[in-house]
């Protein structure tokens, strides 16, 4: 299904070049929906390597696995954010135009009212929103208050239950007193479960 979408993008633009990050980006869009392991990887991208300027992103398509993991990830969540503020037939009308001699840069601002660049930036700055809050949920700070956190529920449950068991003990052994005084009547029905009572 990948290749597939790489084939229909090309007739669409004509056999004209696009780049590689938006090719690759749309065909994983066109392939499956964004899972949890894509927003992984692009979280520690930016975390470990911040934001990645265009003529980077597609310099690392050919550099190796690692790098190549990196340039998918961006470039999938990028053109899902194009899809998601420009529409879904935004990226068709722009390889459209660009079949029609226009260049991608200027059939992208034709399409979409704003260069690519201010595209990617916004892009980026939403991305910044989540990076802060990485480093913070997976350092030992947060580590140490989360066990902080499981270790006083522990104790609390603990407590109550050693509460209830303390009331139990505590109501038993006021009944048990209340019959020594007479207060209550002693039980002399024999439990009909208790084989002793039977007669043979």
């Amino acid at each position: 299904r990948h290749e597939v979408a790489h084939i229909l993008f090309a007739r669409a633009a004509g056999g004209q070049q696009v780049p590689r990050w938006f090719n690759e980006g749309l065909a994983l869009a066109a392939e499956r929906p964004a899972g949890l392991g894509d927003r992984s990887r692009l979280a520690w991208t930016l975390v470990r390597h911040g934001p990645i300027p265009l003529n980077e992103l597609e310099r690392l398509f050919g550099e190796g696995q690692a790098a190549n993991q990196r340039a998918y990830a961006i470039a999938s969540a990028l053109v899902r954010e194009l899809l998601r503020v420009h529409g879904e037939t935004a990226t068709g009308q722009v390889l459209s135009l660009v079949g029609r001699d226009h260049t991608f840069s200027a059939a992208f601002e034709m399409v979409t009212g704003e260069p690519v660049q201010v595209a990617v930036s916004r892009f980026w700055n939403r991305q910044r929103l989540w990076g802060r809050w990485i480093p913070f949920l997976t350092g030992p700070a947060f580590l140490w208050m989360l066990i902080t956190v499981l270790a006083l529920y522990a104790i609390s449950i603990r407590q109550r239950r050693s509460a209830e068991q303390r009331c139990a003990w505590d109501e038993e052994e006021e009944a048990e007193t209340r019959r020594a005084s007479g207060e209550l009547p002693v039980s002399t029905n024999p439990d009909p479960t208790d084989n002793s009572y039977n007669v043979h």
